[in-house]
Parts: structure tokens; C-alpha cells; sequence
């Protein structure tokens, strides 16, 4: 029998005893050892959330599917191929539809009989609400520190100007950047720079910066309040930030954005 295993792990997963993708690997593997099945190959979506089919391993399962070349897919757990009940239906369904077996070696379940398929729409259930519970928490300790105002890094993307000390959550001044922002910010407002020719200027004064990429790249810097101490959060509501310290002042940043209205007006 030609079999596919397929292991998934979401970013929040990966530090998880169970979880890890050579554990899944491992497990999978023994597996079909153990029954003499034929590994075909192993599908592996790694850093992927089980809240969408759209990823690459899953996309490739499901044309090998299709194409007539797996007899039964091994999973270590159901909440491996979606958190969603729908989405596990609609890939039970389409196994079936190519007589393509699945089992999962946590749940015993027999999808031929009515019970079975009634365990399987209460796992893929109890997943989904497991997903939405871990959501609701990272909301909750997002908003917990907003509160507190510290500003949370999204993903590696550091603002410029910036630093991240990881090991104290905080954001320590790049002073090379930090020069090129109060520049940036003194041409706009008293020079009467536009955005293309601050780019045009910054291309020039500091080639070494990747972040100067294109011609409008100098607008969020002057509408980024964080320069000023402070970052907007959910429905754009200011707050004072306690872990960066700002560039600039204040009053350089009102006067940045009265500035970008004035030009909006002009045009």
C-alpha cells in the first residue's frame, strides 16, 4: 500500500514535545514501517497554521491525491491536516472520492461507520476550539501589553531606527538610523521636502540603508508616531510607549503631520 505521511507544525507549535516535525517524522515513519506500507513520500508543512488549506506540502498531498498515486494517508494527530471542522470534512470527503484511506495514530477512528465519522466531527470540533482558545490568549496578552505600553515587534520586522533586545524586551536607538530620521523629519518640515525627493535625498546621504527602497518609502516614517514615543494599537488609539525611547520630539511630530495636511489640501 502506498502511503503518505503528512506532519505539520504552526510557528507557536514548534517548541511543543509531540509537536516537532522529526517527532511527527519519527512517528509516522514507524508506522509504516511496522504495516509494510510504501512510503511515497513525506509532506511536510513547517511554520504553517492549521487554520488554512493554502499551504505548499498539503497543496502537493492533495495533487498526488488526485492523481492516483496514495492509498492512505498517516497523520499523527486530525488537528494535523486543519483546526477547522469544515475543512476536515471537505478533505475526508475528497479522500473518499479517490478511495484514499486516512488514519491518525491518536484517534482510532473508522470512517466507514456513522459512529466514526460522529468521533471524527467532534475531534476536528474540540481542535477548532482548542485554535480559537490559543487566539483569544495572544489577543489578550497583546492587549495586556499595550496597557502597559510596550510595543510588540511583529514577526522580525524591527521598525527602523530601532533595535530589538529580545532578552529585555525593549528597543534600543540604532543612532545611525535615528540620524537619518531626524533628517528625514527637519527636510520635510523646514525644507519642504515631498516623500520622493526625501528618498531621492536618503538614496544619496545613506547608501548603506536597505530600508530606502522605492520612492515612498520616507511616508511612514513621518506618520510612524513611535518616533515620538508612542504607537497606535487596534483602532489606531495612541499610546505612550515604556520600552523605546523616541528619536524626536513631540512637537517636531505634530508638526510633521500638519505638514502631510497641509499637502493633501494642495493636491
Amino acid at each position: 500500500m502506498r502511503a503518505a505521511p503528512y506532519v505539520r507544525v504552526s510557528t507557536q507549535e514548534q517548541a511543543i514535545d509531540g509537536y516537532s516535525i522529526p517527532t511527527q517524522k519519527e512517528k509516522t515513519t514507524q508506522y509504516c514501517a511496522a504495516m509494510s506500507y510504501d512510503v511515497v513520500d513525506v509532506y511536510a508543512d513547517e511554520g504553517f497554521s492549521g487554520k488554512s488549506l493554502v499551504r505548499p506540502a498539503m497543496q502537493r498531498l492533495l495533487q498526488d491525491i488526485q492523481s492516483g498515486r496514495i492509498d492512505i494517508v498517516i497523520i499523527h494527530k486530525l488537528d494535523r491536516l486543519s483546526r477547522h471542522v469544515k475543512d476536515v470534512l471537505e478533505l475526508v470527503e475528497l479522500f473518499d472520492k479517490y478511495n484514499v484511506k486516512l488514519y491518525s495514530l491518536s484517534e482510532n477512528l473508522d470512517l466507514s461507520s456513522p459512529f466514526g465519522r460522529a468521533a471524527l466531527k467532534m475531534s476536528a470540533t474540540f481542535s477548532e476550539l482548542e485554535r480559537e482558545t490559543i487566539v483569544e490568549r495572544m489577543q489578550m496578552g497583546k492587549d495586556a501589553r499595550a496597557r502597559e505600553g510596550k510595543y510588540t515587534v511583529p514577526g522580525a520586522h524591527c521598525p527602523f531606527g530601532y533595535i530589538h533586545d529580545r532578552e529585555n524586551d525593549r528597543l534600543l536607538i540604532n543612532e545611525e538610523e535615528a540620524e537619518a530620521v531626524r533628517k528625514i523629519f527637519d527636510l520635510y518640515i523646514n525644507q519642504g521636502y515631498t516623500f520622493r525627493k526625501l528618498y531621492a535625498y536618503c538614496k544619496q546621504a545613506f547608501p548603506n540603508m536597505k530600508y530606502f527602497t522605492n520612492e515612498m518609502c520616507c511616508k511612514p516614517i513621518i506618520e510612524r508616531p513611535m518616533y515620538a514615543g508612542y504607537f497606535r494599537y487596534r483602532g489606531g488609539e495612541l499610546i505612550k510607549g515604556t520600552n523605546f525611547e523616541p528619536i524626536i520630539s513631540y512637537e517636531t511630530f505634530l508638526q510633521a503631520q500638519a505638514c502631510v495636511e497641509r499637502n493633501k489640501t494642495k493636491r
